[in-house]
């Protein structure tokens, strides 16, 4: 079937502006979709639309809030409510972190709102309609973080696990009524936040360089050779029927294997004293 005739007509792209929101907006146009784009600045929303709309000639909506605000999937609903929104990639996400019992309340209330309650408002709504009529997706942008608790990102990494549990769940509920979900692990990707945080530059030919035995140094080299957000993307994009879990790239993938095997103490302890290093 034709990506738009399985998935169309409406595509919804939460944290959609830039990285790989926006690479998730230009593959959702590029498959024939019209594309609702929603992040919390409105002028790279409107660039990326108007972009969508002189390049592909679909249909452009924006809608400028924050998924930390806990009235915004209601106002993102009604904004969406006559569309036939068959698509929904949940990109946005709450990455506010710091030690656990300095960090401000609300800073860990912001969290759950962005990662927990807003893709499961918004899973809840749309996949209803999706399954009604026996055809979608959803996917859900979880992170590497999810997969270990570790000190000064305790309140994002659960909250990713979070979604990570919701969208295996929702993958074993929609699947048999026709709605494909995936929940997208997000390794290493060269957004705009992440060049900023670590000054990373693509570079492929590194690449056969930065896979070890120990799981936790592979993913700290991953920082040095990040996928692309189009990469990324596309990937997602092409695999969204294939889920449950999918992982932004097969270096991650063995990483988290390894992971898994490790003695839950230690891989705790290894992975704070990571994020510790790096903070």
């Amino acid at each position: 079937m034709h990506f738009a005739d399985r998935y169309g007509s409406w595509a919804l792209i939460v944290g959609g502006s830039t990285g790989l929101g926006a690479a998730c907006a230009r593959e959702s146009a590029a498959r024939g979709l019209d594309v609702v784009l929603t992040a919390r600045r409105a002028e790279p929303l409107e660039e990326l639309a108007a972009e969508l709309r002189t390049g592909t000639g679909v249909a452009v909506r924006t809608f400028a809030g924050d998924i930390g605000d806990a009235g915004t999937a209601s106002r993102l609903l009604d904004l969406v409510d006559e569309l036939d929104v068959g698509l929904l990639v949940y990109n946005a996400a709450g990455e506010r972190v710091g030690t656990f019992h300095e960090s401000p309340l609300e800073d860990h209330i912001f969290n759950i709102t962005a990662n927990c309650t807003t893709p499961t408002v918004l899973s809840y709504e749309l996949g209803r309609r999706m399954a009604a009529r026996g055809r979608g997706g959803i996917a859900l942008v979880s992170s590497m973080a999810a997969l270990v608790g570790c000190s000064f990102m305790t309140m994002y990494s659960a909250t990713k696990a979070f979604e990570w549990i919701l969208g295996e769940g929702l993958y074993a509920e929609f699947e048999p009524l026709g709605v494909d979900v995936a929940l997208y692990l997000l390794g290493s990707t060269a957004t705009p936040t992440f060049i900023e945080r670590y000054g990373a530059d693509i570079d492929l030919s590194r690449r056969g360089d930065i896979e070890t035995d120990d799981p936790l140094v592979t993913m700290f080299n991953r920082q040095s050779v990040p996928t692309s957000p189009a990469a990324a993307a596309a990937h997602l994009f092409e695999n969204i029927d294939n889920g449950p879990v999918l992982y932004s790239d097969p270096i991650d993938e063995r990483a988290a294997a390894k992971m898994r095997a490790m003695p839950r103490n230690q891989l705790v302890q290894l992975m704070s004293s990571l994020v510790r290093g790096q903070s």
